[in-house]
């Protein structure tokens, strides 16, 4: 019998295919292939000798497999190939933003009196924006890379506003450039929760217009109150981001051991 053939790896949908070929010189011969040495739930055909595994979790350290193919000869003749996989985690596609610093409608920074704090999570200490002013707010730049392809950002405000507020008077805007050059990339009318005791979170999809790792990385929210009497609050804001990679293989095969 020849050498066993290594031939083909594949990863698809997480599934490690690797097909084994061997040759015998007797074309008569029928051969078998046997995982002497496997992962759990490897599994391998044994007469095409295709090795299949989908992994459910991260061994701790790199696996030995041994594949053993024998003929069907009265006198078997057996061939065996060891080699080693390494599972590697899938790089992330999926991240949280949370705020790290804001504007008022005088551009003056709400980091500076401490007052960010009070947007980082859902506690009933709130930013209020007076009538006829805004908030603006930067999120965390958690760099997505440039060559990966957005899925989707969401948006998430908690906030509220004063009972009998007039609809359309709060307008949530993405953009960036805030707060020396502005560039709205577009403008909602944002729903209302009238009254404290409504206050409760809204999300909005942005995945049509914040499409781009560069806008990601740049994003910010204005939060306008366009009534001229009534406040309105805003308690929690983060985003949700979420992208995928151009190739991301979870499994490595870094080794080949010589036949035997």
């Amino acid at each position: 019998m020849e050498r066993i053939a290594m031939l083909t790896k594949a990863i698809k949908d997480g599934l490690y295919i690797y097909d084994v070929n061997a040759t015998d010189l007797d074309e008569n011969d029928k051969l078998i292939f046997t995982l002497l040495s496997k992962i759990s739930g490897m599994i391998i055909e044994p007469n095409t000798g295709v090795i299949q595994w989908k992994p459910t979790e991260i061994p701790s350290e790199p696996y030995e497999v041994v594949v053993r193919v024998s003929d069907s000869n009265e006198i078997p003749v057996s061939d065996i190939q060891s080699f080693t996989i390494e599972v590697t985690p899938a790089p992330p596609r999926i991240s949280t933003i949370k705020v790290t610093n804001g504007y008022d409608s005088f551009n003056r920074e709400l980091s500076a009196g401490n007052r960010i704090k009070e947007v980082l999570v859902s506690d009933n200490n709130r930013i209020e924006v007076g009538p006829n002013s805004y908030v603006v707010f930067d999120f965390s730049d958690i760099s997505v890379p440039p060559n990966v392809k957005m899925t989707s950002v969401v948006l998430y405000i908690e906030h509220f506003e004063q009972d009998e507020f007039p609809a359309k008077k709060v307008k949530w805007s993405i953009g960036t450039g805030w707060p020396k050059n502005p560039e709205i990339w577009f403008t909602i009318n944002a729903p209302l929760r009238e009254g404290e005791q409504n206050d409760s979170m809204d999300s909005w999809d942005i995945s049509s217009f914040v499409d781009t790792p560069k806008k990601t990385n740049n994003l910010q929210i204005q939060i306008a109150n366009e009534d001229m009497s009534r406040k309105i609050s805003v308690d929690y804001i983060y985003a949700l981001v979420e992208w995928n990679w151009p190739e991301a293989p979870n499994l490595v095969e870094y080794k080949l051991e010589p036949v035997r």
